[in-house]
C-alpha cells in the first residue's frame, strides 16, 4: 500500500515575520496539493503533529482544515505535537485538533497511544508529543511508528535534549519497519540494508528568511517495496513571499531576535555548534543593547 507521510504543517492566519503574502492561503494551496497527491497514489495520510500553530488558531483556519481534509479518498492517521495541545496537556479536549475529529469522524484517526490495522499485515502505532513510544508492538507484519518526537540526521545538538539521531531512533525502536517523526523542520530519510527505514517529515511552511532557498516536499513510501518518493509542493518564488527589502534593512540596523524565528532555526538545525549562553553573556558584557532576556527565552522555546 501507499503511505503519504508529511506534518509539522503548522496552520495559522497570522504572518510570520517578513511574510507579505496572505498565509493562511499560501498554506491551503499546499494542503490541498497534499490531498491531490495522496488521492492520485491512492495512498492514506500519515501525519506526524504540529497540524495547528497553536490550539488558539481560530474558527477560519479549523475550518480551512476540514472542508479540505474532507475531499480526501482514504482515511488519515496523526499525532498531536506541541502546538496541537493546550499547554502541551494530553487532553485534547480543547484544542482544534480534537475538533478536527470530531468533524472529520471515520476519516481523521487519533492513533495516540494505540495502533490499528491499516491493511493487510500493516500497521500503525502512535505517539504524540509527550508519550513515550511503544517499543514492543504487538503485531507482526509492517509495523509503522508514527511519533512526534525529534530527530536529527546526525548527532543532535547540544541545546536539543530529548532528540535522537536517526541511527539511535532505529536502534531503540528496532520493532518496526517505518518510523515516521515529526518536531525536527529539517527533512530527511535514512534508510538501512535492512528493509528499515526512518522518515523524519520537516515542515512544509516557510516562515522565516533563512528559509528562502528551502522547498517543502511530502513524502511517497510503499510498504511492499519499500521505494520512497519526494514530492515537491508547488510554492511561489520567495521574493513574492518575503518583504525582502524590510528583512535586508532589519538586518542592516544591527542584531535582532524573536523567539518564533530563532527556535524555528534552531529546530532547523541551524547553529550546531553555537554555544547561546556564552553569546548572552558576551552581549552582555558588550552592552550593544541585546535583550539578554529574550535569548534565553530562544532556548527554552525551542525545547517546548
Amino acid at each position: 500500500m501507499n503511505l503519504l507521510l508529511t506534518g509539522d504543517l503548522h496552520l495559522r492566519k497570522t504572518n510570520p515575520r517578513f511574510r507579505r503574502d496572505d498565509y493562511l492561503y499560501s498554506l491551503t494551496k499546499k494542503l490541498k496539493q497534499i490531498v491531490i497527491i495522496a488521492n492520485k497514489y491512492n495512498a492514506v495520510l500519515l501525519i506526524a503533529g504540529d497540524i495547528f500553530d497553536s490550539p488558539n488558531v481560530g474558527y477560519r483556519v479549523l475550518n480551512t482544515v476540514v472542508s479540505t481534509f474532507r475531499k480526501l479518498n482514504n482515511k488519515i492517521y496523526a499525532v498531536p505535537g506541541q502546538h496541537d495541545m493546550l499547554n502541551h496537556r494530553q487532553d485534547m479536549s480543547e484544542t482544534p485538533y480534537r475538533s478536527l475529529e470530531l468533524a472529520l469522524k471515520g476519516k481523521f484517526i487519533d492513533i495516540t497511544g494505540k495502533s490499528e490495522v491499516i491493511a493487510k499485515n500493516v500497521q500503525v502505532y502512535g505517539a504524540s508529543f509527550g508519550l513515550e513510544p511503544n517499543k514492543n508492538p504487538s503485531t507482526k507484519g509492517f509495523n509503522i511508528l508514527l511519533a512526534h518526537i525529534p530527530v536529527t540526521k546526525g548527532e543532535p545538538p547540544f541545546f536539543l535534549t530529548d532528540a535522537l539521531s536517526a541511527k539511535q531512533a532505529l536502534r531503540l525502536y528496532k520493532n518496526y519497519q517505518c518510523i515516521v517523526t515529526g518536531d525536527y523542520h529539517i527533512p530527511h530519510i535514512t534508510k538501512l540494508k535492512s528493509k528499515r527505514v526512518l522518515v523524519n517529515v520537516g515542515t512544509i511552511a516557510r516562515n522565516t528568511v533563512s528559509q528562502l532557498e528551502y522547498n517543502p516536499h511530502v513524502t511517497l513510501l510503499n510498504t511492499t517495496t519499500l521505494n520512497i518518493k519526494k514530492i515537491k509542493l508547488k510554492v511561489q518564488p520567495a521574493e513574492d513571499v518575503f518583504n525582502l527589502d524590510a528583512a535586508l534593512e532589519q538586518k542592516e540596523k544591527g542584531l535582532t531576535l524573536d523567539i518564533t524565528g530563532m527556535s524555528t532555526l534552531i529546530k532547523q538545525g541551524i547553529g550546531n555548534e553555537i554555544d547561546f549562553e556564552k553569546i548572552a553573556l558576551s552581549m552582555a558584557k558588550s552592552d550593544n543593547n541585546i535583550n539578554i532576556k529574550l535569548l534565553k527565552q530562544v532556548l527554552q522555546e525551542a525545547k517546548s
